[in-house]
């Protein structure tokens, strides 16, 4: 879909550098990284989301992206560490207003300008909570437009036609706004295993970007848990 995150500019080369010192820190830390050409890091975080789920392994995922509270099941964490901090499956409707599993439905009806993702013309958030509260799930909702005028909105009347009439465009923002968790990640369990942090390429790093000790003395207390 060619518009979808066409507003965005690509990655400036002082971003795409601080990614590869991202990955390079994270593997001497002894800790999993994973990229994809073909798929976007949500497609593979709700791979491993979904990868742990199967074997009883319950998942914190740290963003602040709302868009991957969708990944949530009822053991997992969605952890926004620089605005609402941990939220649980059961908390997710009181700061976003749905439950998990409607959270692309919801992108879907009100658009997401951040992935320019349109949405259905005339529907905006609360409009938006507001059937999926009363319907449930997007494919419920087209399955009873000639209810529609029973929520309780603006404009209710006038609706049910408007979600008709844009219907094809409700259905592809549907296929944008799912995170895919089938992204094919090969040896998933042997990536996940932590190994012990090598230290001479973490400081190597941290002299590259000019990086002081409080930072150093982390990598070396993680050091010292495997060494124990």
């Amino acid at each position: 879909y060619p518009l979808y995150k066409a507003n965005r500019d690509p990655a400036p080369p002082e971003l795409k550098r601080q990614f590869e010192q991202c990955r390079r820190y994270v593997r001497a830390m002894g800790l999993m990284e994973h990229s994809s050409p073909a798929y976007e890091a949500d497609d593979l975080i709700g791979t491993l989301v979904h990868h742990g789920r199967r074997h009883g392994r319950p998942s914190t995922i740290v963003t602040r992206d709302k868009d991957l509270t969708q990944l949530l099941g009822k053991e997992d964490v969605f952890w926004d560490f620089a605005g609402k901090g941990k939220l649980g499956y059961e908390q997710i409707p009181g700061s976003f207003g749905v439950w998990p599993e409607q959270i692309a439905d919801f992108l879907a009806l009100a658009g997401d300008a951040v992935d320019n993702i349109k949405g259905v013309p005339g529907v905006g958030k609360k409009t938006a909570t507001m059937l999926l509260q009363h319907f449930n799930s997007l494919d419920n909702i087209y399955a009873n437009l000639d209810k529609i005028h029973e929520v309780n909105v603006r404009g209710a009347k006038t609706l049910g036609a408007k979600l008709d009439t844009h219907k094809d465009d409700a259905y592809l923002a549907r296929r944008l706004t799912g995170i895919a968790c089938d992204a094919p990640m090969d040896n998933i369990e042997k990536l996940m295993l932590p190994s012990r942090p090598r230290l001479g390429e973490i400081n190597a790093l941290f002299d590259e970007a000019g990086i002081g000790m409080a930072l150093r003395r982390q990598a070396e207390r993680v050091s010292d848990i495997y060494r124990h």
